[in-house]
């Protein structure tokens, strides 16, 4: 790809200093262009509309509504749309998911530059890049204890900490200890969070 027709990249990241050191160092690598910068979901939806990037680098956990959402969005709007997920970590059921709906690839930010660059270019070139991170370790979802999924189904329920308690047989302070617990095993932000992850994972049903 020359300098005179360059790869037209949207970044999506609300994280406002990852997402312009990012674009600091992709736009030094020849051929490559950074066209749009987005923050949420919303203004992802719009800059793509509006600037009809080449390959578009979405991250998967964004405020409000997510990274899949704007890649379902996307694909709906524009079938053809090249989009590469990245995430902090790499989990297996969202591997899946993003390639269910259709990305081109799916990154752990623990990349090097070069790698992001060579998937990007692939991903341009109608090839895919999934977990193309070297040496990089993928971590994996930690079991949880039977305790733990008990505790799980009662987040489930919408109980609170202490209907909780109350049902299992245990302390306010050892539920709370369990939900931190079931919060970090399933990489979740919050409660809600792990109910949707544990249904993804098919802990819930």
């Amino acid at each position: 790809m020359t300098l005179a027709n360059p790869i037209r990249i949207l970044l999506v990241d609300d994280h406002a200093v990852l997402r312009e050191s990012l674009a600091s160092m992709l736009g030094l690598e020849e051929g490559f262009k950074i066209i749009g910068q987005a923050g949420n979901a919303a203004e992802a939806i719009r800059s793509h509309a509006a600037l009809h990037p080449d390959v578009t680098l979405l991250d998967v956990r964004l405020p409000g509504k997510d990274g899949f959402h704007v890649l379902e969005c996307l694909r709906q709007k524009t079938p053809a749309a090249r989009v590469i997920m990245l995430a902090s970590s790499s989990l297996a059921h969202e591997v899946r998911r993003a390639r269910d709906m259709g990305a081109m690839g799916f990154l752990p930010k623990q990349v090097t530059l070069a790698q992001l660059a060579g998937s990007v270019r692939r991903v341009y070139a109608g090839k895919t890049s999934w977990e193309h991170s070297g040496s990089v370790p993928q971590p994996l979802i930690q079991a949880l204890s039977a305790r733990e999924l008990e505790v799980l189904d009662c987040l489930r329920r919408g109980l609170t900490n202490a209907e909780t308690g109350k049902v299992l047989g245990i302390s306010d302070h050892t539920v709370k200890h369990h939900v931190k617990a079931v919060i970090d095993k399933l990489e979740a932000a919050d409660r809600t969070e792990a109910v949707a992850r544990g249904f993804e994972l098919g802990l819930l049903s």
